[in-house]
């Protein structure tokens, strides 16, 4: 029997899942969406809601909670099937009828096309490997901000030298009760026009940046009271006292069974 059958399965449900969908409905085909997070968006939702997005076309800027809300609306507007929490493990595709088999941990689905648009696959944070980290993780340490307003009057030391870091740097300046951004080197990876406003903003003293430093411990009862940097040219370490660490260093891509398809 064919009736379980759907024209397209898309392996992903982020911004590129979302409008391909769309699109599968549009020209009439069955789509079933898989993701293995917990609701639809990607990161737009589960890492940077309430973050400013500058580029992409026909917005000066959006919210990516906004962008991830509307992008899901315009693709639930042709009633895609939407398996969340889910993982495809493996792929058999029929020689016979090309009907592939997509088996997964709650079960198998069948579908004539897929639609790979996992991004990167699963992303884990790349962790800041100091005494500290772990302990605190979710207890003042956050690798994502949910909501701003939760940072309001509070100290913050940021970590990192790309994008993420700069523009939460940016945006929590005017919220933070004092804002220290930390990076090892003395170059960026940010846009350019972002480097530019941080410097501006240091200048007006709205922020602090410690360039050529790192942090080695990060310290509290309970939760965050206290970060230790160290100079990496000379040494010399400076306790802070913080309310919060945001550590933005990246992700680790990580595929899964993807990579062997």
């Amino acid at each position: 029997m064919t009736k379980d059958i759907t024209d397209i399965t898309i392996i992903g449900g982020g911004p590129t899942g979302l409008f391909a969908s769309f699109y599968g409905g549009m020209r009439g085909k069955s789509v079933r969406i898989i993701d293995s997070l917990p609701e639809l968006g990607g990161q737009l939702m589960a890492l940077y809601p309430e973050k400013y997005i500058f580029d992409v076309g026909g917005f000066p800027k959006v919210l990516a909670k906004d962008l991830a809300l509307d992008l899901i609306a315009q693709a639930m507007q042709f009633d895609p099937e939407v398996l969340l929490d889910e993982e495809v493990r493996e792929i058999h595709r029929d020689e016979e009828s090309g009907v592939m088999t997509l088996v997964c941990r709650g079960g198998e689905y069948r579908t004539r096309a897929v639609i790979i648009a996992g991004g990167k696959g699963a992303f884990e944070p790349k962790k800041l490997n100091v005494p500290g980290y772990d302990d605190f993780l979710g207890k003042g340490v956050h690798y994502a901000v949910k909501d701003p307003v939760e940072f309001a009057g509070k100290r913050i030391v940021v970590v990192g030298g790309g994008d993420s870091a700069l523009d939460w740097t940016l945006i929590l300046k005017e919220k933070a009760d004092r804002l220290v951004l930390v990076h090892r080197r003395d170059g960026f990876r940010a846009h350019e026009n972002s480097v530019a406003q941080l410097q501006q903003a240091e200048k007006d003293k709205e922020v602090e940046v410690r360039l050529f430093h790192e942090v080695s411990e990060i310290s509290g009862n309970g939760r965050v009271e206290a970060v230790t940097l160290f100079d990496n040219r000379t040494d010399d370490r400076t306790i802070m006292e913080a309310d919060y660490v945001l550590t933005f260093l990246g992700f680790k891509p990580d595929l899964g069974p993807i990579k062997n398809w």
